[in-house]
């Protein structure tokens, strides 16, 4: 049987509208706002990558950005935002996320954007069916049966690892 991870990259900027990416959007920027002048007090360089090429220590600003939207990224129990499976349900878990800042400007909220990539647990591959991934939960085995999820490859999805398992 095969394992397998997937990763889900999710962008959020101010075109955003889902409630929970604009709340991740506002709660972030609020946070990038108050860290950045710990690297750049007179904010000499509003331009996110001005401030790091003129202070390499300002890289934690990703990892300290992250922290003020921690607890809407806990909202999601640990499961993918927005990827469903062919049941409309989010069943995708996720072990781990990295958040990045793709752009930003400390006196211009509407060029803050940032990424969110998500990890999946190891899921065991079963088939793919047309662009269909049929998976099933490791933490659902039993003897007799598993619990098995259906999930459509789309954009910003994609299988991260494969491991053969005899």
């Amino acid at each position: 049987m095969k394992k397998i991870t997937l990763h889900y990259k999710k962008t959020i900027d101010k075109n955003s509208t889902k409630q929970w990416e604009r709340q991740v959007w506002e709660a972030s920027f609020l946070e990038y706002r108050m860290k950045a002048q710990f690297y750049d007090s007179d904010i000499q360089f509003p331009i996110f990558k001005d401030l790091i090429l003129a202070n390499s220590e300002s890289q934690k600003l990703h990892y300290l950005t992250s922290l003020g939207c921690l607890g809407l990224i806990q909202s999601l129990n640990n499961y993918f935002p927005d990827i469903v499976d062919t049941l409309d349900k989010r069943s995708v878990p996720f072990l781990q996320y990295d958040f990045k800042i793709l752009s930003a400007n400390f006196n211009k909220k509407e060029d803050f954007v940032i990424q969110l990539d998500f990890i999946s647990t190891a899921l065991l591959y079963i088939e793919s069916i047309t662009d269909t991934l049929w998976l099933g939960l490791p933490d659902s085995i039993s003897e007799k049966k598993m619990e098995t999820i259906m999930i459509k490859l789309q954009n910003n999805l994609m299988i991260n690892s494969i491991l053969h398992e005899n």
